[in-house]
């Protein structure tokens, strides 16, 4: 449904400009023709004509007078009639507002219970009509406050003088975040919401128009997108352009799908992340041995560690060019936060011997399975053995292996914008996951291969050869990773431009360890 907003103020305002400009305009006309009427002629011929040009002039500044006060009027009409819509439909909103208040007055004994048991939203509904206050008995209080005020006064922590100069639907909309127990900062309030790199002070200071521009210019901007104030990253991303997964099908097609793909509810609203660039991206020490290089990266903040991960597992590259690349990271990150859920069970991790073995993986996910061990996010992300990536160039050093130039003279790997838009993917991958805002997407067809629910998914992953719509897309890594076996080799084979599979423990063998299977596939699709 259209809005419109009129301020029938401002419509008089324009009518009287629009009187004034007739006036100047018949006064015009009039002085051509005082002008033209004694001219001179010679030989009869000048002055007639030039008083014919003076009475058409007037003649013709009268006609454009008579229009343009009748425009003039034509507005007034309507501000009365903004008005006088207005005015009935606040009262009939008042006059509503008195019955619903004597029917459920006489009606409480009995809807009462019902009222309190349900989730009946009866204090926006009085908020709501309350707006019936909004005119006074002489009509619309516009003074140079700006629109009338809502009445109940001002929600606590609100200035008086704010809460005034607000549009209506930003004071109705300020009373509904009330109502579903949004609180205003007692200290500092804004009228909009602030983006986090604009200072407090400096946002207060703003006119709400300025606000107002920038809040749109954010809504233009893509699916995940940030600023540098300093050596700080603020990105924002919308979490209703996420919610798209691509796959093939079996005829090699790209199949763009939601997140129900993932067996997983959909993401909505939008958050804000922040990280120092310096931070994440700086190079680290190298460590004499796995030992001392673990130490070093345990040194860093989870976060750092998670990007850090990411870039080394699956390749900053790679992030932003699989169209899917998300979904890669935040799978990935998964599987360290279903290690240590399986670590901390009662009926798995206390029991060490059970998990010997899980289809070869030495038994140490970052706590060599000891009772005292800590189980941390840093503690199994860094675990020795595990997550290889973390421990090569583009973990440690990922700024000159990315955007250093490379021998013979060859350019750097990434420019400086992709790769800061790497970062700006993995850091909100990083937030999704950890902040429980997105459910497990590993879990895959983990029901239907055990045949009862199971809450954790994946506990690790591996790549697979490439590229897509090639006879190799999806074999083993062992087919296109350069090793020496000739028999295993296939030409053109890349594990860089290859699926990623996800595989979750499925039951437990004779021996004591666990068997672990593939549960979900995530295709490498290129972004176009």
């Amino acid at each position: 449904m259209t809005r419109i907003r009129v301020d029938p103020k401002e419509l008089r305002q324009v009518a009287q400009k629009l009187d004034d400009i007739a006036s100047r305009i018949q006064a015009l006309g009039r002085e051509a023709l005082e002008i033209t009427l004694n001219t001179p002629s010679y030989e009869g011929q000048f002055g007639p004509k030039a008083r014919t040009m003076g009475v058409e002039a007037e003649a013709r500044c009268v006609t454009q007078s008579e229009r343009t006060s009748a425009l003039s009027e034509e507005l007034i009409a309507k501000a009365a009639a903004f008005e006088d819509a207005d005015q009935r439909s606040l009262e009939s909103l008042n006059q509503l507002g008195e019955s619903m208040n004597q029917w459920m007055e006489q009606a409480a004994p009995i809807l009462a219970p019902l009222v309190m048991a349900s989730a009946f939203p009866w204090q926006l509904i009085q908020q709501h009509l309350r707006l019936g206050s909004l005119m006074d008995a002489d009509g619309p209080s516009l003074g140079p406050l700006g629109p009338p005020p809502i009445r109940p006064d001002p929600p606590v922590g609100i200035p008086p003088h704010v809460w005034y100069y607000l549009p209506r639907d930003d004071q109705l909309a300020i009373l509904m975040q009330i109502a579903a127990k949004a609180r205003p900062d007692p200290t500092v309030w804004v009228p909009l919401v602030r983006p986090p790199f604009i200072n407090a002070e400096a946002w207060a200071r703003m006119p709400i128009e300025d606000q107002r521009a920038i809040l749109l210019e954010i809504q233009e901007w893509p699916a995940i997108f940030g600023i540098t104030i300093g050596s700080t990253r603020y990105v924002r991303a919308n979490l209703d352009e996420l919610n798209k997964v691509w796959y093939y099908d079996e005829d090699g097609n790209v199949v763009e799908a939601d997140l129900s793909y993932f067996g997983v509810e959909a993401l909505s609203g939008e958050i804000w992340v922040e990280y120092d660039y310096e931070e994440v991206t700086r190079p680290l020490t190298w460590g004499e041995d796995a030992a001392q290089q673990r130490e070093i990266l345990r040194a860093e903040r989870d976060q750092s560690i998670a990007i850090r991960l990411l870039f080394g597992e699956i390749g900053a590259d790679r992030i932003i060019q699989n169209a899917n690349g998300m979904w890669e990271s935040v799978a990935a990150l998964e599987t360290i936060e279903n290690r240590i859920i399986i670590m901390t069970d009662k009926d798995m991790g206390g029991n060490p011997d059970r998990l010997y073995d899980i289809n070869g993986n030495p038994p140490h996910w970052g706590s060599n399975w000891r009772k005292e061990s800590e189980h941390t996010f840093s503690a199994v992300a860094t675990a020795e053995g595990q997550y290889y990536g973390l421990y090569s160039s583009r973990g440690i050093d990922p700024q000159r292996f990315y955007l250093a130039p490379r021998s013979e003279g060859k350019p750097p790997l990434m420019t400086q914008n992709a790769f800061t838009q790497a970062i700006d993917l993995a850091a909100v991958a990083y937030e999704l996951q950890s902040s429980g805002q997105i459910e497990d997407i590993t879990i895959g067809n983990l029901e239907k291969l055990i045949g009862e629910p199971r809450e954790v998914g994946a506990v690790c992953y591996a790549h697979r050869c490439g590229p897509p719509g090639s006879p190799e897309y999806n074999l083993s890594i062992y087919y296109c990773d350069g090793k020496p076996e000739p028999f295993s080799d296939k030409l053109h084979a890349d594990p860089d431009v290859g699926p990623m599979a996800l595989k979750a423990i499925i039951d437990s063998n004779q021996t004591g360890g666990w068997f672990i299977q593939e549960t979900l596939r995530i295709d490498y699709v290129p972004n176009e």
